[in-house]
């Protein structure tokens, strides 16, 4: 954690000397990451102020704080929103939060499974309880050492890999998210299977391409 803090911290410092380079594009909200890591730890209720990116209406949220998952350079915040019936973990993202404070008052803490809830899940969707998907894909032989190097998701497992194919397995259910990483691969990319998550795929390609006309 002071881990954490400190390269956060020194990320803002506006002389490096060039040694480290870090990336400039910055994900805002990270301000009250210590405080958010306090309420956690402590159980303490927190409320702050929180809007939508598709809406403008700003709401005043009051949760019990459980746990903060990172996701391509962004933070989201899981926790019970006790202005709803059920009982459930919700996700705000930090860069939505403002207004932050930490109540004297604190909450019994429920039992979460948070990791089981993404272990089958590519980004900040929760899958539980939805049955995974096996996913074959081969990619140009050039591109075999870059996803070697940084998986696509932690079931990834190498089918082939020789000079003629290269081919993995994942085990995941396919979101949103998934395609959006897939489509960072687009060039590489040779074949994809089952048929289905191809066509999911395609369509997902397709509606880009539109947008752009």
């Amino acid at each position: 954690m002071d881990s954490f803090i400190l390269v956060n911290a020194y990320k803002q410092v506006a002389d490096r000397d060039g040694i480290i380079i870090f990336e400039k594009r910055q994900a805002s909200g990270l301000h009250n990451f210590d405080e958010f890591i306090h309420a956690i730890q402590n159980l303490k209720m927190i409320s702050f102020d929180y809007v939508r990116h598709w809406e403008k209406t700003i709401n005043r949220k009051v949760v019990e704080p459980y746990a903060l998952k990172e996701f391509r350079n962004r933070w989201y915040l899981f926790a019970v929103d006790t202005q709803k019936s059920s009982l459930e973990l919700r996700i705000f993202g930090l860069d939505r939060i403002t207004n932050l404070e930490i109540h004297r008052a604190q909450f019994s803490k429920q039992e979460f499974a948070i990791e089981n809830m993404f272990v089958n899940s590519f980004g900040i969707v929760s899958t539980l309880d939805i049955e995974p998907t096996i996913i074959e894909l081969s990619f140009d032989t050039a591109q075999r050492k870059f996803v070697k190097s940084l998986p696509i998701h932690h079931s990834q497992k190498i089918l082939i890999d020789d000079e003629k194919d290269f081919k993995i397995q994942l085990e995941l259910v396919p979101t949103y998210d998934f395609y959006q990483e897939l489509a960072t691969h687009a060039e590489r990319i040779i074949k994809i299977e089952p048929l289905k998550v191809k066509e999911e795929y395609v369509n997902f390609l397709k509606k880009g391409i539109q947008n752009l006309s």
